[in-house]
């Protein structure tokens, strides 16, 4: 990963034209091999943004639990958050 280079834009989230307003949802597996402290970093850095974690799921949620994402992606897109996504507030 270090030969790709520094890749770490957290400090610069907030800075992005419209983060303010922008609604944003980040899904990610719990299995997943990045750390869920690195992801909460992520999400605190957005002013309104929101977690969702997915159980038993790594890399690809929304294959290993469609079930779970695709639902929640399509209320997140009528406006509406999903039940299981956090507010890290």
């Amino acid at each position: 990963m270090a030969s790709i280079g520094d890749w770490d834009f957290r400090g610069e989230l907030g800075a992005v034209e419209g983060a303010v307003e922008a609604p944003v949802l980040v899904i990610h597996g719990e299995a997943e091999s990045i750390p869920m402290d690195l992801v909460e970093e992520w999400i605190a850095a957005l002013p309104n943004a929101r977690l969702m974690r997915v159980p038993n799921a790594a890399h690809f949620p929304y294959v290993e639990r469609a079930e779970i994402v695709f639902p929640a992606i399509e209320r997140f897109l009528k406006g509406e958050w999903p039940k299981a996504a956090d507010a890290l507030r």
